[in-house]
C-alpha cells in the first residue's frame, strides 16, 4: 500500500550524526545540489539542524545557502526551492535521482527508509539505493564482532545474480570459504554461489531482494541472533574464560581445535581435553554443557554453572 508522501516527509527526520547531539557543519551538506556548488563554511547552522530535523526543512536550508556558479545552476536551485515550498508536489520524487538519494541518505533509521520506499516508484528506487544501504551497513557494523565490511555471505543471492560483479561473487565465495581455484567463467562462479549457502542461514525462500547491501543489512541483523555455531566458527575464536568463582578481573585463555581437542592456559604443558557439540551446545569432557548466547556487540558468549567463555574485545 502506498503511503502519502506528505505524511512521510513531515514525520521522517534526518539523522545528521551518530548521536542526537551531533552537530551539523558545512561539510555535511557541501555539494548537495551540484558537485561544483558549495555551502559557504561561514553560514551559521540553525539549532534545528543539530541532531535531528525534518527532511523538508533541511533540504530548504541546504538549497537556500548553496552557492550557484552559473545561471543554469541558479535557475535549477530556484526551481527546486519553489517546488519544496509548495505543498502540492512530491518533494523527493521530483528531484533528480542523485539528489533524492542524497536526501534519503541522511536517514539513519532502516525502518524509516523502508516506510519511505512505500510512497511510490521514485521513492522506492531511491530508498533502495546501494550507496545508502552500504553506508548504513558500515555504520552499524563498525562496532560489532563477527562481521566484515563486505556483502554478507549468508544472503541468498539467487534474485541478485544478474547485478553481481565477478569480483563481488569471488568475495562472497571467499567469505564462505569456497575454493574457487579453477573457476574462471562467471557461470561457474554463479553455480558455486548458488550451491554454497552456509548452513544455519536465515530462511529466505521466495524473497526477491532489491539491493545487495539492504539484503546484507537485514541478514546481518538476523544472523546476530543465531546461537548455533559451526565448527569453524567455534575453532577460529581465541576465547577468554574465567571460572565464575574467580574475581571478574582474573581471566584465562582457551582454544577449541578442529581435531576436537581443547586446550586451556589453566593447565601446564601439553595437557588437553576433548570437546564435542551436544545438541546446540558445546561440552568439554564430562563437564556441564556450555549454552550459547549472543551479546549486544554480536559477540558469542558460552557459559554453564561453573565457567563463562566470551570473545575478547
Amino acid at each position: 500500500m502506498k503511503r502519502d508522501w506528505q505524511a512521510v516527509i513531515h514525520t521522517a527526520t534526518i539523522d545528521t550524526g551518530t548521536t542526537k547531539t551531533a552537530s551539523v557543519n558545512a561539510a555535511t551538506v557541501n555539494t548537495f545540489i551540484h558537485p561544483t556548488s558549495t555551502l559557504d563554511p561561514s553560514t551559521p547552522i540553525p539549532d534545528t539542524l543539530n541532531g535531528r530535523c525534518p527532511i523538508k526543512q533541511a533540504v530548504l536550508f541546504i538549497i537556500k545557502h548553496t552557492n550557484a556558479h552559473n545561471y543554469f545552476e541558479l535557475f535549477r536551485i530556484k526551481k527546486f526551492q519553489r517546488m519544496l515550498q509548495s505543498n502540492q508536489k512530491d518533494i523527493v520524487g521530483n528531484l533528480p535521482r542523485e539528489l533524492s538519494v542524497k536526501v534519503l541518505g541522511f536517514l539513519r533509521a532502516p525502518k524509516t527508509l523502508a516506510r519511505s520506499a512505500l510512497v511510490n516508484k521514485a521513492w522506492y528506487s531511491a530508498a533502495n539505493d546501494e550507496l545508502i544501504w552500504k553506508t548504513l551497513c558500515h555504520l552499524r557494523w563498525s562496532s560489532k564482532k563477527n562481521i566484515e565490511p563486505q556483502l554478507h555471505p549468508r544472503v541468498d543471492y539467487t534474485s541478485l545474480v544478474p547485478t553481481l560483479s565477478v569480483r563481488e561473487i569471488k568475495e562472497i565465495l571467499k567469505a564462505r570459504k569456497v575454493d574457487i581455484r579453477g573457476l574462471f567463467d562467471k557461470s561457474d562462479l554463479v553455480k558455486a554461489l548458488l550451491s554454497s549457502l552456509p548452513i544455519h542461514s536465515p530462511p529466505q525462500q521466495g524473497i526477491q531482494w532489491s539491493s545487495h547491501w539492504k539484503a546484507s543489512f537485514i541478514i546481518a541483523e538476523l544472523d546476530a541472533k543465531r546461537i548455533i555455531l559451526t565448527k569453524d566458527e567455534l575453532c577460529n575464536i581465541e576465547w577468554e574464560f574465567r571460572m565464575k568463582h574467580w574475581p571478574e578481573d582474573v581471566k584465562s585463555h582457551a582454544k577449541f581445535n578442529t581435531d576436537y581437542s581443547y586446550k586451556s592456559a589453566m593447565f601446564q604443558g601439553e595437557h588437553s581435553m576433548k570437546w564435542r557439540f551436544y545438541a546446540n551446545d558445546v561440552q568439554v569432557e564430562q563437564y556441564p554443557a556450555l549454552s550459547i548466547s549472543r551479546e549486544k556487540d554480536w559477540g558469542v558468549l558460552m557459559q554453564n554453572d561453573m565457567a563463562i567463555f566470551h570473545q575478547p574485545a
